[in-house]
């Protein structure tokens, strides 16, 4: 505003509101900033206050440019600097305003045929978004995205067609036996330390199984409850659908009268049925071979399997030595406690990336002394 000030010819660069406004208070706070206090940051403060003024009178003073680079004005976003505007930037959505406001002054603002996205958005756009997403950010028509577990299409009007995401086709069925369908898998127990499990919109599939206490049985598998060992329990389709069979068994008569006090009751491979007696073991005896059950958790590299009845055998079986003059060479008999009647049996294991996989193991019905050692 003073010559020589670097705001080139203040006089002719206010020339448009000097008959409007008093400039004598500007241009002697400019020329004390810049000769007197010489404090350059504060240069423009005084020229920036006049034109201010000057807009405020109808007049629009331009004077930016003619400050050599000294007092920029710096835009946000993709907004342009406007020295002499005469209304504010309208906003997508909201587009009233007072267009017989006279208000002229500098700022920044979207360019011609703009609009700001959103209020408080530094960015311009030519078009205006029709739909929004749950994270505001803005749509057109024909746009399509993922939100949750819907796909989203945005269509005239901003209304938003949402569907569910699809999982899995048809031909997934095929990995299930002939009349199985797929179902969602149990849910796998957290590690130790976790508090939660990320949502997901596809849960892992499984073939239609059976539930018994809590343990999953796939169609066309047997087992036992030890609980109730006179039931078979058996995975069937009922309607397409898994389903828990029970089957009891029935057991021929035993007279317990002659099992003679010091002898026990010996019970089929189930538990259920007595089938003889044997003599108790005395104090010194070893116990005779026979068929031990337990139950035990079956672990193959990263998969377990639940509780499973698993037979094996123990207990002592004759033995003999004698001399053979004939052949003058000793004869010796010997047999061993093991295994007389194996079932085939089968299990699921399930793994900890939620998987499961089919387990066969051998199940020792019935223990023997053989000659087969």
């Amino acid at each position: 505003m003073v010559s020589g000030d670097g705001f080139g010819d203040g006089v002719r660069t206010f020339s448009a509101c000097a008959s409007t406004v008093d400039l004598a208070p500007f241009r002697a706070g400019c020329a004390y900033d810049h000769c007197v206090a010489n404090r350059p940051p504060v240069d423009c403060s005084s020229a920036q206050v006049a034109a201010a003024e000057c807009g405020r009178a109808g007049a629009c003073v331009d004077w930016r440019p003619r400050a050599a680079g000294r007092c920029p004005f710096i835009c946000p976003g993709n907004m342009i600097y406007k020295p002499c505007e005469t209304k504010i930037s309208t906003v997508c959505g909201m587009d009233s305003f007072d267009k017989n406001s006279s208000w002229v002054g500098e700022g920044c603002f979207c360019p011609d045929g703009a609009k700001l996205l959103e209020p408080g958005s530094s960015t311009c756009v030519s078009k205006c978004p029709e739909c929004w997403t749950e994270s505001k950010q803005p749509k057109y028509v024909g746009d399509s995205w993922l939100e949750g577990c819907e796909q989203k299409e945005c269509l005239e009007g901003g209304r938003v067609l949402a569907s569910a995401v699809p999982c899995q086709d048809e031909a997934a069925n095929s990995r299930c036996p002939p009349g199985v369908r797929l179902m969602p898998a149990p849910p796998v127990p957290l590690l130790p330390g976790a508090i939660g499990r990320a949502p997901t919109c596809c849960p892992p599939l499984q073939c239609d199984a059976c539930v018994h206490k809590g343990v999953y049985h796939q169609v066309g598998e047997r087992w036992n409850d030890t609980a109730s060992r006179c039931v078979l329990f058996s995975c069937g389709l009922v309607g397409g659908r898994a389903a828990v069979h029970e089957a009891i068994t029935s057991c021929s008569p035993f007279n317990f009268d002659h099992c003679e006090d010091s002898a026990e009751v010996v019970y089929d491979a189930q538990g259920c049925c007595p089938v003889s007696c044997q003599p108790r073991a005395g104090p010194g005896d070893s116990p005779r071979c026979r068929t031990f059950k337990t139950l035990e958790i079956v672990r193959v590299g990263s998969c377990n399997s639940s509780e499973l009845e698993l037979g094996h055998c123990s207990g002592t079986c004759q033995s003999s030595t004698r001399l053979d003059h004939a052949r003058r060479s000793v004869v010796r008999a010997c047999s061993c406690c093991r295994e007389s009647l194996v079932e085939q049996r089968s299990a699921t294991l399930r793994c900890d990336d939620g998987t499961t996989r089919s387990y066969a193991y051998d199940f020792v019905r019935a223990c023997s002394c053989l000659a087969l050692c």
